[in-house]
């Protein structure tokens, strides 16, 4: 009933493409929670519908309103699937403050629990601020793999003693380890 948007593609070395975005559960800004979709496609470009639920992984990595959005996806050697999003910050006083987070599904699109917590690492680079009548907060924008499975997130951070932000790259193990 919702917005449902996909932000990022890539495909994997038998020509099957993978999209993430995002799907919410209405369409009213204050109250929709968004939730990260990642849908699989042959190289033909049909819909696997053996992938996760008819075709759909669905991940819903923070709770919250229309905070999360996921544009970085990879696919491991291993044939795993990482994704990475803004996310909303859990317990934060304000709600526009964000983290990034990173999910990781099997080839099958299951959630792959032996990565982070439950599947999900979560990267809080900075304290949120206010600045002005907006607000400075981490933010995802990029994901790419090596050839070993180690990944590299870029995106911002709010930039320390400052009131912007800053770039911000992090590397990760395969498994999601800092």
């Amino acid at each position: 009933t919702g917005h449902d948007r996909f932000f990022g593609v890539t495909f994997d070395p038998a020509g099957n493409f993978y999209a993430v975005g995002v799907v919410s559960n209405g369409n009213v800004a204050a109250t929709a929670d968004f939730e990260t979709v990642v849908a699989k496609f042959s190289a033909a470009g049909a819909l696997d519908t053996t992938f996760g639920t008819g075709g759909y992984a669905r991940r819903n990595l923070a709770v919250g309103l229309g905070g999360e959005v996921a544009r970085g996806i990879v696919v491991q050697s291993t044939g795993k699937i990482v994704v990475a999003a803004t996310v909303e910050h859990a317990g934060a006083t304000d709600a526009r403050d964000r983290d990034i987070a990173l999910a990781r599904f099997n080839a099958d699109g299951t959630r792959d629990t032996s990565f982070g917590t439950d599947g999900v690492v979560t990267l809080d680079l900075s304290a949120g601020e206010v600045v002005g009548t907006g607000y400075v907060a981490d933010s995802a924008w990029g994901l790419s793999v090596y050839s070993d499975g180690r990944l590299l997130v870029s995106g911002a951070q709010k930039r320390s003693g400052g009131t912007d932000s800053d770039f911000a790259v992090v590397r990760l193990s395969a498994d999601g380890v800092r």
